[in-house]
């Protein structure tokens, strides 16, 4: 089994689940308990990103095609649903008999898997994000150093229609960021030190940007591709930041008491971790810095054991 280390995010302890979830509706706005967590979504019919996986170490479970049934996938994790919502990459948990590691292409409606191969063990590719097109992924190569530390090499890009990938070695890469596609897919971006890096597909640096750090979710770029959010670059600022794009420039910081950052719900909100009491929230924020909508309560053992984490993409 692959030595895997998490990253960013924030974790929930997860014991094991034999049960689904407990489904409740009140004013539109149905809760989702899921069992033995200490989280409870609260989600509508319409919202435009929803819980889709949480993963675990012992597996990852997956929610099915417009259910409310998360369902345990014991061989992958990481998994990811494309923007359409039609398939989702994940990675395997054990290398290829060749020692390749391998992503994994799964059919959401059959369940059907098509697979990959990128790069030889100890090295994987992890954190994948798929393009907003949804053909391509882009994977940052990693290896485990220790059970804590990791290093990083670069990035793949995997074509899903051909099933080929190539690879792209970068100079001074973080160990603990990854690698997402800018808006229009022609470069990609990752972080060091409150600076953003962008990437060439080739691996060559275009330039860097000291914006601060990427949010740990899906979405760092707005619906409109127009505005990256980031976590303030320097200690006297706010938590929140907002960068024009593709111009790079901070246009404006938000004081709000985020401790984790997911990414843009829609163009003037975006979606954070915030401490309630002992407990803690997901909410939808606007730009005002005022929470306009609670998207998950979460006990205190839930996020600071630290084993688990929810992955919020479109339905």
């Amino acid at each position: 089994m692959k030595s895997t280390i998490r990253l960013g995010g924030f974790a929930i302890f997860l014991a094991l689940l034999n049960a689904g979830p407990v489904s409740a509706e009140t004013g539109g706005v149905v809760h989702i308990e899921l069992p033995a967590t200490g989280v409870t979504l609260h989600e509508r019919p319409d919202d435009r990103l929803r819980v889709t996986s949480y993963g675990l170490y012992h597996g990852v479970y997956l929610r099915g095609k417009g259910s409310d049934i998360f369902t345990r996938r014991t061989r992958y994790h990481g998994l990811t649903v494309s923007p359409r919502g039609d398939r989702i990459a994940g990675q395997l948990e054990d290398f290829a008999a060749d020692g390749r590691d391998e992503v994994v292409l799964l059919d959401r409606g059959t369940w059907a898997e098509k697979r990959v191969k990128t790069v030889r063990q100890p090295w994987m590719t992890d954190w994948l994000r798929w393009s907003p097109d949804g053909r391509y992924l882009v994977g940052t190569e990693r290896k485990s150093l220790t059970s804590t530390k990791s290093e990083v090499s670069g990035f793949s890009i995997l074509d899903t229609k051909k099933l080929t990938y190539r690879q792209a070695k970068v100079t001074d890469a973080n160990p603990e960021a990854f690698f997402e596609w800018t808006p229009g897919a022609r470069s990609v971006i990752s972080w060091l030190e409150g600076e953003i890096k962008e990437y060439w597909l080739d691996g060559r640096l275009r330039r860097s940007l000291k914006v601060g750090n990427t949010p740990d979710g899906e979405y760092a770029f707005s619906p409109s591709g127009r505005r990256l959010l980031t976590g303030c670059p320097y200690e006297e600022d706010p938590d929140v930041c907002v960068v024009s794009w593709p111009q790079g420039k901070i246009i404006k910081k938000v004081n709000f008491p985020a401790e984790s950052l997911f990414g843009w719900w829609d163009e003037r909100h975006f979606v954070a971790l915030v401490g309630k009491g002992r407990d803690f929230q997901v909410v939808v924020a606007g730009l005002d810095g005022k929470p306009v909508r609670v998207l998950a309560d979460l006990d205190e053992k839930a996020v600071k054991t630290a084993n688990v984490y929810l992955v919020y993409t479109r339905a």
